[in-house]
């Protein structure tokens, strides 16, 4: 069955101190082979009964593990999808605002061309900045 173990500490290092806490808890749903002897005098059926709950219990961890890892997997194509439609988004900027450039509208291309690259840089700063 679980077992918990908890240790607790002061650390003292010159004028700070800290109070270190480590836990650490075994999830184990066979319980000891003396409780396991008990249990087969009492009933023979118990042993086979705990063996197939145990492996059912594994399973489903198994299969949590396996969704949470898929979830993450699609927040990691999420994040790559959105910052290629970034960087796509500044290159049609720049390319609309080169367009303005070659209609002779250098003052109208240049201030979008400028302001598209300052918000798609500040876009891309505060996307790094929120990951962290």
């Amino acid at each position: 069955m679980a077992k918990h173990q908890q240790d607790t500490r002061v650390v003292v290092d010159g004028k700070r101190g800290a109070i270190e806490q480590r836990t650490s808890t075994e999830d184990n749903f066979l319980p000891s082979a003396e409780e396991l002897s008990k249990l087969k005098d009492i009933d023979s059926t118990a042993i086979d009964w705990i063996k197939s709950r145990t492996e059912k219990e594994q399973d489903a961890r198994i299969n949590f593990n396996k969704r949470n890892m898929d979830l993450a997997h699609k927040e990691v194509n999420f994040v790559g999808i959105a910052l290629f439609m970034a960087f796509l988004l500044s290159v049609l900027i720049l390319g609309a605002a080169a367009f303005f450039v070659y209609l002779d509208k250098e003052v109208f291309g240049s201030i979008f061309g400028g302001v598209g690259i300052f918000v798609c840089v500040q876009s891309f700063l505060r996307f790094g900045q929120r990951k962290k």
